[in-house]
């Protein structure tokens, strides 16, 4: 969800982001949880549900099914940017260029997951993404792709490092320190998380930030006052520019309700996840292959040099050699 919670604002911390309940990571899965309950029962054993696992993860991880699960979620990705016209759609490098053709996205931007890590908060420097800010002040509003792997629905760079980077464009505006409402959660039980990052950004201590003067002050005089406002959407939802604008707007009338401020105009940042959180055995129901989460998240592990855009000019290609044998 987008809504956005209170919180006192405090001249310390920039930035907290609450966090609700969400997917619980680096659980066992529950296939994999019934079986090793079936193997007990039998005695069987646990070497022999090791060499199974390995079977089955030898399957699962061909090249095909890469291949084929790209070209899924791309469809959505596609479908996703048709609804957000007018909108321009920007690849979250790396693994977001594995799900959007050239053709279809307006450039690249990068945003590190490792910024949103835990205990690792903070706001690059070095990634400052002054285009990105740009087109959606020009255009009303931006689409962000990205994908991250099993286990999860939003990678850390949509779902931490991007509000990070919303928040401090604002509080780089604005007198008083900001905090920013509504990240979907995917820590079990973590109500909040802080950035590193005390007080308003001081122009002689952050040159990074400040020294690209004609940059800030282009983007500070495109925004007019508006802010910068993640609305977050993962497989199968589809949201229109329209949609994601009046959630944005209400989320962030709502927060500065309780914060008792006037509310401000607001710029949509859409963040698309790509792939989406299935089980392998709803997979193998709905293809006749196995999907893979996140396989553009993965790409070590199968591309073998491939790059997104050479993929993306020999696609059909690579998805007719992938149908024709998916266990290669």
């Amino acid at each position: 969800s987008d809504v956005g919670q209170d919180d006192q604002m405090s001249t310390n911390a920039v930035v907290s982001v609450p966090v609700p309940a969400g997917v619980r990571v680096g659980r066992v899965a529950a296939a994999d949880k019934d079986e090793d309950d079936e193997f007990a029962l039998i005695g069987a054993p646990r070497k022999w549900h090791k060499e199974l696992r390995s079977i089955r993860q030898r399957e699962r991880t061909t090249t095909a099914n890469y291949v084929l699960s790209l070209l899924h979620d791309a469809g959505y990705v596609e479908r996703a940017a048709a609804a957000a016209r007018p909108w321009p759609l920007l690849a979250n490098l790396r693994a977001g260029a594995w799900y959007a053709p050239p053709a279809l996205r307006l450039g690249t931007c990068y945003f590190k997951s490792t910024d949103g890590h835990a205990g690792t908060w903070g706001f690059s420097m070095t990634r400052l993404n002054w285009h990105a800010a740009m087109m959606a002040a020009e255009k009303g509003g931006l689409v962000i792709v990205d994908a991250t792997r099993r286990g999860k629905r939003f990678p850390d760079s949509l779902c931490k490092t991007i509000p990070i980077w919303c928040a401090v464009q604002t509080s780089s505006r604005e007198e008083h320190s900001s905090r920013l409402p509504g990240s979907p959660g995917l820590a079990a039980g973590a109500s909040e998380f802080s950035v590193g990052f005390r007080g308003r950004p001081d122009p002689e201590s952050t040159p990074g930030l400040f020294g690209e003067a004609a940059c800030s002050l282009r983007c500070v005089e495109a925004l007019r006052g508006r802010l910068l406002w993640p609305v977050w959407e993962c497989p199968p939802q589809i949201l229109s520019a329209a949609d994601a604008l009046s959630a944005a707007t209400a989320a962030a009338d709502a927060y500065f309700k309780k914060a008792r401020r006037e509310p401000v105009p607001v710029i949509p940042v859409l963040l698309v996840s790509a792939s989406q959180v299935t089980s392998e055995d709803a997979s193998r129901e709905q293809h006749s292959w196995t999907y893979i989460q996140g396989a553009g998240d993965d790409d070590e592990a199968w591309s073998a040099g491939l790059y997104p855009d050479c993929f993306w000019r020999h696609a059909g290609d690579l998805k007719a050699a992938a149908v024709r044998d998916a266990q290669e």
